[in-house]
C-alpha cells in the first residue's frame, strides 16, 4: 500500500469534495479518541476536546452527508472530563514542590 501526495489529495478534493472532507474528519477523530484516552497530564484531553469540537463543527455543516458525530461527542465528552481534571493535576504538582 501506497501513500498518497500531495498531487493525490489535490486531485481527490476537486473530483469527490466530500469523501476527501470525510478522510478528514476521520483522521482528525482518531487523533481525537487517541488522545482522549491517552490523558498526558490532561494536555491530551485538551487538545480532544478541540478536536472533537471542530469535527462536529465540519460534520454539521455538512447537513448530514458526513458521519462520525459519535466519536466527535466521545472526544467532545472524555476530552472535557480530562481537561476538567489539569487544574486539580497543577494544584497538586505546585503544592508537591513547594514541600
Amino acid at each position: 500500500m501506497t501513500r498518497r501526495t500531495d498531487s493525490d489529495s489535490a486531485e481527490l478534493a476537486r473530483t469527490n469534495p466530500t469523501l476527501f472532507l470525510q478522510m478528514r474528519v476521520s483522521r482528525m477523530l482518531g487523533c481525537g479518541f487517541a488522545l482522549s484516552l491517552v490523558v498526558a497530564g490532561g494536555v491530551g484531553s485538551l487538545v480532544a476536546l478541540v478536536i472533537g469540537l471542530r469535527a462536529r463543527s465540519i460534520i454539521k455543516k455538512s447537513g448530514g452527508e458526513l458521519s462520525g458525530m459519535r466519536l466527535a461527542w466521545w472526544c467532545i465528552v472524555v476530552g472535557g472530563l480530562g481537561a476538567a481534571v489539569l487544574p486539580f493535576l497543577l494544584w497538586r504538582f505546585i503544592g508537591v514542590m513547594k514541600r
